[in-house]
């Protein structure tokens, strides 16, 4: 089985954008959307088009940035993201540096 290609991407409230980076995708083998906490139809269009929505605990967006900083540090590092979820629940869960 030869590598697949995985897109992870959060958004919040983005249902106007939902269609133009869901068609940018194709090719792609796997989307995964971590969502934390869109009040409009964000989640529904994006499960719709084929992406995996993860629910994600809204925090600042200094603390999100961190996290999308430790998300792409690990899969650079060498850790093989077969299971992303349980490492984005494991981001969720730890404790963000500013820095």
């Amino acid at each position: 089985m030869g590598n697949k290609l995985c897109v992870y991407s959060i958004a919040k409230n983005e249902v106007e954008f939902v269609d133009r980076f869901m068609d940018s995708m194709r090719g792609v083998d796997v989307v995964i959307v971590g969502d934390p906490g869109s009040t409009d139809d964000t989640v529904n269009m994006t499960w719709a088009r084929g992406a995996t929505v993860h629910a994600m605990e809204e925090c600042p967006d200094r603390q999100l940035a961190g996290k999308i900083r430790e998300a792409y540090t690990a899969i650079r590092g060498g850790n093989n993201p077969v299971d992303i979820l349980n490492l984005l629940e494991e981001l969720d869960a730890a404790p963000v540096e500013q820095g």
